[in-house]
């Protein structure tokens, strides 16, 4: 019967997109690849470091390529050299700005001595409470213990 046609045979060879290639095409606005077609690609494969420096020399290579890769970056070196020069293009000179960056900041904290005086007394007197509770719930208990056990 024509319910048990398989889907390739009903549309040509092409099959109906799934549910999960209907979501791939949602995201991707293409159709989902068939892995049978990477069937015979070469598998990469990839060795594992298994000390710390091997750990460090994968770290240390990726990191490098990665640095190579993106033009932007500036070691501290070429930041201050290219700081360097917009000064002396805008006529600063180079004391000015290290007197600036040698400036302290002092900060200054106000204190509520009275805030603090009364946190201190709420938290003995609920410590005090909680002793009280416990030493009365704890002789509440060893009674129980010995009203129950004899």
């Amino acid at each position: 019967s024509d319910g048990d046609k398989e889907p390739d045979e009903e549309d040509g060879g092409q099959a109906d997109d799934g549910p999960s290639d209907s979501l791939y095409k949602i995201l991707t606005g293409r159709p989902q690849p068939n892995p049978e077609d990477y069937a015979g690609e070469p598998k990469r494969t990839y060795e594992i470091p298994k000390t710390i420096e091997g750990w460090k020399t994968v770290l240390r290579k990726t990191w490098h390529q990665y640095y190579d890769t993106f033009e932007g970056w500036e070691t501290a070196d070429e930041r201050e050299e290219r700081e360097r020069e917009e000064r002396r293009a805008k006529g600063i000179a180079d004391e000015d700005v290290i007197d600036a960056e040698e400036e302290d900041v002092v900060y200054e904290l106000e204190i509520d001595e009275d805030a603090i005086k009364r946190k201190q007394r709420e938290i003995t007197d609920n410590f005090g409470r909680n002793v009280n509770v416990l030493s009365s719930t704890g002789r509440d208990l060893v009674q129980q213990a010995k009203d129950t056990t004899g």
